[in-house]
Formats: structure tokens, C-alpha cells, sequence
């Protein structure tokens, strides 16, 4: 059952990589105890470290080797706690992550830390905040009044242009009449 219920992380990771997407998440919570450690060659609890490729963020409960708790309520402490954080607006994804990190460290006494594993080269929030939004409108406002400056710098150019053929022209045809007026003489 395992081989059929259980997801290759790996591919996973191929596919979102393969995607080209600016910024992936991978969220696990999935570092339980391995019920058939016994049958099990290997000693290790939790699940492995993973390296993020990049633009990616990967997620864990809990630090590699170790197994997370189930918590109490519906979600374990580490996915309550996240579900917490993702809704507060405003925070940067490795600012939900480093709440995340502190509430399940101090609700655990210290027995379970999140982790994550990040090669973000971007900027992501769950929820935007005013504080985003208006970085986004400074953003907007920046690349408006670049686009302006361009026009602006084109027309003048094209402008300028068209004055240098005017004179151009009138400076040869100036030229063309001296000369025509010394042939004559």
C-alpha cells in the first residue's frame, strides 16, 4: 500500500521545475513515525532532505530525521499553525514560514522545528497586505512613468529628427542656389 498511496517528492519537483513557474511550494507535512520501521533496513525517522531547485521553497513539519507531531485538533501543530500564518495579509512566504517555525517550536517545548529548504529569488505573499499592494502600485507607477520617459525621449528624438532634415534641406537647397548663382556669373 505504501508504493500505491505514497507520492515521489522527486517528480514532483521535476515537473514544477519543468513548469518554468517563478516561485514554488512544496508544503510536507508528512514526517510521521514509520509504522514499519521493524521490517525496515534503514533506522531513520522523517522524511529526507530535499534540495529546492530553483525558485522553489520545500516546507517541512520538521527538520530532516525527525518525525512531527499530530497535535490535538484536526491538523497537526505544524499545519494548524500554518493555516494561522498563510491567512495574516502582508507577510512575505519566508515570514509565514519563520511564525510558523517559532509558534510550533514553543507549543512543542522545543521537540519539533520546521524547516524549509529555499532558493526563492522573488517575492511571494499568500495574502497581500496594503504594504504589497502599495509596493506593487510604487512598482507600477516606476515602469508607467518609464514607459513616459521613453515616449517622451522618442518623440523628441523624432522630432529633432525631422528638424535636422528640414535644415538639412534648406541648407542644400541654400547651397544649390549660391552654387547656380556662381555658374551664372
Amino acid at each position: 500500500e505504501i508504493e500505491d498511496q505514497s507520492v515521489d517528492v522527486s517528480l514532483v519537483l521535476g515537473k514544477m521545475e519543468s513548469a518554468k513557474a517563478r516561485i514554488n511550494l512544496v508544503i510536507l507535512d508528512a514526517c510521521r513515525n514509520n509504522p514499519f520501521v521493524r521490517g525496515s533496513r534503514s533506522a531513520q525517522q522523517g522524511l529526507a532532505a530535499m534540495e529546492a531547485p530553483i525558485g522553489s521553497l520545500i516546507a517541512y513539519a520538521t527538520s530532516p530525521g525527525q518525525v512531527a507531531s499530530d497535535g490535538l485538533g484536526k491538523n497537526g501543530l505544524y499545519t494548524q499553525y500554518l493555516v494561522r500564518e498563510i491567512e495574516r495579509p502582508g507577510l512575505k512566504v519566508e515570514d509565514v514560514f519563520k511564525r510558523v517555525r517559532a509558534a510550533v517550536r514553543q507549543a512543542s517545548n522545543g521537540r519539533q522545528v520546521p524547516w524549509e529548504n529555499t532558493s526563492l529569488e522573488g517575492d511571494f505573499y499568500f495574502r497581500p497586505g496594503e504594504r504589497a499592494e502599495a509596493a506593487v502600485s510604487v512598482q507600477e507607477a516606476r515602469r508607467q512613468q518609464e514607459a513616459e520617459i521613453q515616449r517622451a525621449v522618442a518623440e523628441a528624438l523624432s522630432r529633432s529628427k525631422e528638424e535636422a532634415d528640414r535644415e538639412r534641406k534648406r541648407l542644400e537647397a541654400a547651397f544649390a542656389e549660391k552654387l547656380e548663382v556662381e555658374r551664372e556669373s
